[in-house]
């Protein structure tokens, strides 16, 4: 089954455009011959998850090879031989029709190389075309490379879901690259130097695509431009879709080249380095980078800046992307209020505007925000969660195992985000393996919850306030002293018009909105 990007994970729109797939200027033969792990197979030959092959295959086998199309039905692909699928030569498609999945388990113990799926021989200059098609999913986890195409032919993805967790690179292509249709592609680099690294890319149509390679050592994201072994010029068309990609180093590189943007959504996420490689001032239309151009139609909007908070509008400044760690590029950053039970002369106006834009924070009906409701332990949780999953490289928190409630339903909206915060510890349960969904938040506690949250993400929790000015002081929790005095500090909190602090009191979503908006303040743009 395959899944699609929720929403809350990106803050810019999906955006449909209807283009071709580019054909290939020569069309190789079908390949004669694949291999399956260590096993060859040859037309018409079927294959199992016991290793077993069938000289006369059908669909019923878990991989089925029938002239240059290799069907998988539920395969579990252990990479025995160093590749999990391979050709050397012709042309390769495999079919994730229906709902065939594959699962190959590619094992890198003592192997120095290994790779998910390639196609070619790279040191004997081979040369297969590899076609991946169908609405099925393709999941691959532990090889160096998730998929290798040699020399002389293209990469095709269309419609299908890939999932790729690897080391190095996850999609490494000596040619041409495209990416179409429905086509969703989450690249996972866990220490290598690209997340995808291509001398010619085009991705259009409906595509999503999500690469994170943060955790390399000076890791691109995607990177457009090789050596010279490839031809040019280095390209990258982005013609519809929606990419998120965040690295350690730029996350977006085209080298010696040329990158044309249109009717696209991007959201890039940099480190140490700038976020699209740039090295000078750039108009929304042209930005200048390494040796080539980046062309944005005039209808898309730029913005830059450290972070998706603080960024700016490239016509409001003159920025140059060596200074940036972040930049957007979507139709429009416009808030369209849809809540009838907020307008512009609210005090919380501009908190909901932002909790709303970014995610953090939804209504409770598709016209209606609610702001005088209460705030339970579940909406709570899920706001916190919501900053961590959206925006991993500013508050991203990762449980290194899931807390199971009690009277927490795992079909619950809520349950991913309390079983998170459980496994986090920003959140705890009331005692008995429960966590109390619906019980009502006093202030006191989501102060301690956002304290909790900014401690474990690294950020300086340091700060302290006197209470003393406040009328009720007193009544504020031993547990929650620290978490309150902090808030104050930072203003995340501020007292009621009477001069109280109300910690007992139920936290309000319109106020719960006003805290997440200044804890971004106290951590991200002190940051």
């Amino acid at each position: 089954m395959k899944k699609r990007l929720a929403s809350a994970v990106l803050s810019t729109c999906l955006l449909v455009a209807a283009l071709p797939v580019t054909a290939a200027a020569e069309e190789p033969q079908n390949a004669q011959q694949v291999r399956v792990g260590s096993v060859i197979l040859t037309d018409g030959m079927g294959w199992n998850n016991d290793g077993s092959t069938t000289a006369h295959g059908s669909k019923d086998n878990n991989a089925y090879f029938d002239d240059g199309v290799l069907y998988l039905n539920d395969a579990e692909i252990q990479a025995t031989y160093e590749v999990g699928i391979s050709v050397e030569e012709g042309s390769l498609t495999i079919d994730l029709s229906g709902e065939n999945a594959m699962y190959p388990q590619i094992d890198a113990e003592d192997q120095y190389y290994n790779v998910g799926i390639q196609a070619g021989e790279l040191y004997d200059h081979k040369t297969g075309q590899l076609s991946i098609q169908g609405d099925g999913a393709l999941y691959m986890e532990g090889a160096r490379t998730g998929i290798l195409a040699c020399q002389g032919r293209p990469l095709s993805i269309r419609d299908a879901a890939l999932y790729m967790d690897t080391s190095e690179i996850t999609v490494r292509t000596y040619n041409r690259c495209d990416i179409s249709g429905t086509a969703e592609l989450w690249m996972i680099c866990r220490s290598g130097s690209y997340g995808m690294k291509v001398s010619d890319l085009t991705i259009s149509d409906d595509v999503l695509l999500y690469c994170d390679a943060a955790n390399g050592y000076q890791c691109d994201g995607i990177f457009v431009g090789w050596t010279d072994e490839t031809p040019e010029p280095h390209e990258l068309s982005i013609t519809g879709g929606t990419i998120y990609v965040k690295a350690t180093s730029h996350a977006l590189v085209c080298s010696e080249g040329n990158i044309d943007i249109t009717n696209a959504a991007l959201e890039l996420y940099s480190g140490e380095m700038s976020c699209i490689g740039a090295s000078g001032y750039f108009d929304p239309d042209t930005i200048s980078t390494k040796g080539g151009t980046v062309s944005i139609d005039d209808s898309l909007k730029v913005k830059a800046g450290d972070d998706p908070f603080t960024a700016q509008e490239a016509d409001d400044v003159e920025t140059n992307f060596e200074n940036y760690k972040y930049v957007c590029i979507a139709p429009s950053f416009e808030w369209e209020n849809p809540f009838e039970d907020v307008t512009e002369e609210d005090w919380f106006y501009d908190a909901v505007s932002y909790v709303n834009q970014y995610g953090l924070m939804n209504g409770v009906a598709d016209t209606q925000f609610a702001p005088k409701g209460k705030v339970t332990r579940a909406q709570a949780v899920q706001m916190v969660y919501a900053m961590s999953a959206n925006y991993p490289f500013q508050y991203g928190l990762e449980a290194r195992e899931y807390v199971f409630f009690d009277d927490v339903d795992l079909d619950a909206w809520y349950a991913e985000a309390a079983c998170w915060g459980g496994g986090t510890g920003v959140v705890s349960g009331v005692g008995n393996n429960r966590f109390a969904p619906n019980v009502n938040v006093p202030r006191e506690q989501f102060a301690t919850i956002l304290y909790s949250f900014a401690q474990k993400t690294g950020y300086d929790v340091s700060a302290r306030a006197s209470l003393d000015s406040f009328h009720d002081a007193a009544k504020v929790s031993g547990w929650a002293k620290n978490a309150m005095q902090w808030a104050v500090a930072e203003g995340v909190m501020s007292g009621t018009n009477k001069g109280n602090l109300n910690p007992k009191g139920t936290l309000t979503r319109a106020e719960a909105a006003a805290m997440l908006r200044s804890f971004v303040r106290a951590t991200v743009v002190k940051a």
